[in-house]
């Protein structure tokens, strides 16, 4: 077995000259298609130019797939009819676990974030899809946005869950990884909202944001009066789009809830984007089109 420690040079900080990230063996490259090898040689290319993103490391980036019917789609300004399909060449693969990996390692992240269209419309048709990352991506935090409702839901999808584990005959399923993230959208009323965050230390919520108003059956005075720990600040105008993050929203949160972590999703283009939003105390930014694109933008370099 051979181990490299990729060493690039950087014009951004020296942190970014070692890259311990790729790690290859010999024999298990010979074993692969060339074209998979690369992929693992373009990490490490790469990662001078994702730092970009990881400047101020208390502000994570966290990886988003989009799901439409199973298949790992591509947002577009919060307009889910006009998702389209993730770009294959991109990735050198149509399967989403290696879609998965690839987000994974370019961000670096322990965190991935994933929305289940189906399931936010109301169709449960395609949860076995994420019951498959949840075990597959065991040691990684699975943020899970399926359209839940109220703690019923929840538990009816552990529930599944442990039933699909069982008819695929495998022994470890925990779904400790599964950190649930209960949307204003879709979240039925304000007694199921005050049930779900008195009860659920883990819950995560989105506060789902369209032309300025806050989706939802939920009123705005419910909401900032049980805030949980963490919160997304969704901006679906600015999801998919280079239109920079909702900046104000984020200052006026992040200033009247200091105990809160707040994670922003939208409009994160570049690295001014990322050190505006640190600065301005985002825990974290959900990002998919910026990943997307540093890919698609390399080979043109």
């Amino acid at each position: 077995m051979f181990s490299c420690l990729t060493c690039f040079r950087s014009k951004y900080k020296a942190s970014t000259i070692l890259l311990p990230c790729i790690f290859i063996d010999l024999k298990s490259c010979s074993e692969r298609r060339l074209g998979d090898f690369l992929i693992f040689f373009k990490f490490a290319v790469m990662d001078s130019k994702i730092n970009k993103f990881s400047t101020f490391m208390s502000c994570k980036i966290i990886p988003v797939v989009d799901l439409r019917n199973g298949v790992a789609v591509r947002a577009v300004a919060g307009d889910r009819a006009n998702y389209e399909q993730l770009d294959n060449a991109a990735f050198k693969s149509d399967d989403l676990c290696r879609i998965i990996e690839v987000l994974l390692k370019l961000s670096r992240s322990n965190i991935l974030y994933v929305a289940n269209l189906n399931g936010i419309a109301g169709d449960d048709s395609y949860d076995c899809i994420l019951y498959e990352i949840m075990r597959k991506f065991s040691e990684v935090e699975i943020w899970v946005d399926n359209g839940f409702q109220d703690l019923g839901e929840l538990r009816s999808f552990h529930k599944g869950f442990a039933t699909w584990c069982g008819e695929k005959g495998y022994n470890l399923c925990s779904g400790e990884n599964l950190v649930p993230v209960f949307g204003t959208e879709t979240i039925t009323d304000n007694s199921s909202y005050k049930k779900i965050f008195s009860t659920l230390e883990k819950a995560i919520l989105s506060i789902d944001k369209k032309n300025n108003v806050i989706l939802g059956l939920v009123t705005i005075d419910t909401i900032l009066g049980l805030l949980p720990k963490r919160v997304i600040l969704m901006n679906l105008d600015k999801v998919g789009t280079d239109s920079g993050p909702d900046l104000k929203w984020l200052k006026n949160m992040t200033q009247r809830n200091l105990k809160v972590e707040f994670f922003g999703a939208g409009g994160l283009r570049n690295r001014d984007d990322y050190e505006i939003v640190a600065r301005y105390k985002a825990a974290g930014w959900l990002v998919g089109s910026a990943l997307f694109n540093s890919m698609m933008d390399f080979d043109d370099e």
